[in-house]
């Protein structure tokens, strides 16, 4: 477990003592986040998720806020071994003093969209939503 002190905007939020803590976009909000008990965001939304995994205390829920903002991560302690992982793809091990800042990017893209298909749709299709529990009968 890891204690993780969290600051939106130069103003300090809480600590989160946990396994981890996962801020992601509204395009990665239905990945690890959700995994994690996070919510789901609407694509288009200018906005983060910030998720602590497996917290210490039941009061610790995922946030969302505005794209707006910074936020700044910092851990008061680093134990060995504590790495931050971007996008499942890159990993840099932390250090004592170390400062972990996000904010939206200057540019921005365009989603595709495909003709017959909608986020909501995809959502039903990819998470079972849209109907009764299917049981089987042991006979």
């Amino acid at each position: 477990m890891i204690d993780v002190e969290l600051s939106v905007g130069g103003v300090h939020v809480t600590t989160y003592s946990a396994d981890g803590l996962i801020l992601s976009t509204p395009v990665g909000s239905t990945a690890h986040s959700l995994s994690a008990g996070g919510p789901i965001l609407q694509q288009d939304l200018q906005a983060f998720v910030i998720t602590p995994i497996s917290p210490h205390t039941l009061s610790n829920r995922p946030l969302v806020d505005s794209a707006d903002h910074e936020y700044r991560l910092t851990l008061p302690n680093v134990p060995e071994g504590v790495m931050l992982t971007i996008d499942g793809q890159i990993r840099e091990p932390l250090h004592l003093g170390d400062e972990i800042v996000i904010r939206r990017a200057d540019v921005s893209f365009q989603l595709v969209r495909l003709s017959g298909h909608s986020y909501y749709k995809t959502l039903n299709q990819k998470l079972g939503w849209g109907g009764q529990p299917r049981y089987q009968r042991n006979d």
